[in-house]
């Protein structure tokens, strides 16, 4: 009897185990077929934005925290540490802590890498700074306004 309860614990043990790790792999399998369909992008371009993400994550929590944050934009501008001023640091981050949470996730960070840094949209800090430009602002209104009105 106690032979059979031994294996019967194995058993069933590894089968639960494996039907949450199935359960973990649907989950994140549809989360990225839901990234890649909202942002129009390949499951390969998104793989790079991960390991982007990874690489900024320093502490391996899943999250981007604050100093993570700085340490990030410094790296990406090609700043020294203290050359982005905090209200223009604070400014990103607001906006790239869509939830308010003082975290960003994965899903968060993706839409603002994409803005901001998109490899095949230009030159990043170009990009970057296109959002503190006025002209450039008025000129991509001007743009938007007449794509609406051309097929509207």
């Amino acid at each position: 009897m106690n032979a059979f309860l031994d294996w019967y614990k194995v058993a069933i043990f590894t089968t639960v185990a494996s039907l949450r790790a199935d359960q973990e792999k649907l989950a994140k399998t549809s989360s990225v077929d839901q990234l890649c369909d909202r942002y129009g992008l390949q499951k390969t371009q998104l793989d790079r934005i991960k390991k982007q993400f990874d690489k900024y994550d320093t502490d391996g929590s899943g999250m981007i925290e604050w100093e993570e944050f700085v340490q990030m934009m410094e790296t990406l501008m090609g700043a020294k540490p203290g050359d982005i001023p905090i209200g223009r640091l604070s400014g990103f981050w607001r906006e790239i802590d869509c939830d308010g949470s003082g975290e960003v996730d994965f899903d968060e960070f993706v839409g603002w890498f994409l803005k901001y840094f998109n490899p095949s949209g230009g030159e990043p800090v170009q990009e970057f700074y296109k959002s503190y430009n006025p002209s450039a602002q008025r000129q991509t209104h001007i743009m938007n306004q007449a794509m609406l009105e051309a097929v509207g």
